[in-house]
């Protein structure tokens, strides 16, 4: 039976994201498939660049933890936050009791309170935005994806966590859509901050991102695109305007094409 359709079928059923965090899942994926070797160890070595041992770092939307088991084999202390109740359920079994993860079960926005999660049978996709919803249905790379439920949950900003957890080093978010927000409620530069973006569908939002953390300090800019293993697109670091313009020339791709991850670092020099 092949792969993918496996793999459908447990998305479907809500299964997908529970049997890949389960310790048995991990162990046999990483001992026989030597691609998730080669990615595991590819991303270690890229976020090397902006993580070291000791370092502090934010997951802004963690999901099950893939990003956080990068930084964590990297040696960074991490804390994951992540609102999706069913992820956030496999983040804890895979985190839980660890003395350098603080978990979270919270969103952030732009102001303290509470939002309404639509959450996705796949729960990387769950999200606060009602128009990525209908994005995410008319996307045929998610076809028979379902956004079943809807749940309350509580909302914290960057500014609050900083002041109650420290700063960090480096802020990854993956909100899906909800990135701008999410950054709205940042008072003080972050040393480093990385965020996605679909493209074309999110570029408004992202230009207004880079922004706001440009309204933060002097920052400068770098993507990927689909997958790190890419590289960065750019040879050098990019200015806020420069960033803005490559943005824009984005708009026009075909529909669902990329995937892009942006990185803001203060001081060029740093990296």
């Amino acid at each position: 039976m092949p792969v993918e359709f496996i793999k459908k079928m447990l998305s479907r059923f809500g299964l997908l994201d529970k049997v890949r965090s389960t310790s048995m899942y991990r162990e046999l994926a990483f001992r026989f498939n030597s691609q998730i070797r080669k990615a595991l160890k590819a991303e270690m070595f890229f976020y090397s660049q902006f993580v070291t041992r000791g370092d502090f770092c934010f997951d802004i939307g963690a999901s099950v933890g893939g990003k956080a088991t990068v930084f964590q084999k990297i040696g960074a202390r991490i804390l994951a936050a992540e609102p999706d109740p069913s992820a956030f359920a496999e983040l804890t079994k895979k985190f839980g009791g660890k003395k350098n993860v603080v978990l979270m079960n919270k969103g952030l926005g732009s102001t303290l309170g509470e939002l309404i999660l639509n959450r996705a049978d796949m729960s990387t996709l769950s999200t606060f935005d009602d128009a990525d919803v209908k994005t995410t249905l008319s996307d045929s790379r998610f076809s028979g994806v379902e956004f079943n439920h809807k749940v309350s949950v509580e909302i914290t900003t960057l500014d609050r966590l900083i002041s109650d957890y420290g700063m960090p080093n480096y802020c990854k978010i993956s909100t899906v859509g909800y990135e701008m927000e999410v950054l709205k409620g940042l008072s003080k530069p972050i040393k480093i901050i990385s965020f996605t973006c679909n493209v074309p569908q999110h570029i408004y939002k992202t230009i207004e991102c880079v922004t706001l953390i440009d309204k933060l300090g002097d920052y400068r800019y770098n993507y990927f695109l689909s997958t790190l293993l890419n590289g960065f697109v750019s040879n050098k670091w990019l200015t806020g305007a420069e960033m803005k313009n490559k943005l824009s020339e984005m708009q026009n791709i075909p529909e669902h094409s990329r995937y892009i991850e942006l990185f803001a670092v203060q001081n060029q020099k740093q990296i």
